[in-house]
């Protein structure tokens, strides 16, 4: 799962669900995925499934302050985006803010049935 916020647009941003899978198993995929955000939407997440999936995002958000690449990458969009460097200072405090009722509200804010479905698939020979 990716996700990203919009540097342009206040508030706008898109969650990308992808998975490997064979050209026989896309349908089933995709409908795990719809199931899974309906499960999102009637069930929640709990307080320890929260911390599970956030732990491992700072976990590697604080690996990264090691490579040379994750300090480039921020310096390059730093003059443009100045508060990305204060953003990124505060990552952690931020993801550990995030409630089961966040989650649940984002949730609830995506349709199902509007989702957009991208299939990149092999051409067959």
């Amino acid at each position: 799962m990716d996700s990203s916020q919009s540097l342009l647009y206040k508030d706008y941003g898109y969650l990308n669900l992808n998975s490997n899978t064979t050209i026989e198993n896309v349908d089933v995929v995709l409908n795990i995925y719809k199931q899974l955000v309906k499960d999102l939407q009637e069930k929640g997440v709990t307080q320890d499934e929260l911390v599970r999936a956030v732990t491992p995002m700072t976990d590697r958000v604080e690996q990264s302050y090691e490579s040379n690449g994750f300090w480039f990458g921020l310096m390059a969009q730093a003059s443009s985006y100045p508060e990305n460097l204060a953003n990124e200072a505060n990552f952690e405090a931020y993801a550990r803010q995030v409630s089961v009722e966040d989650i649940q509200k984002l949730a609830n804010r995506i349709d199902v049935l509007s989702m957009i479905e991208v299939r990149v698939l092999p051409t067959t020979k």
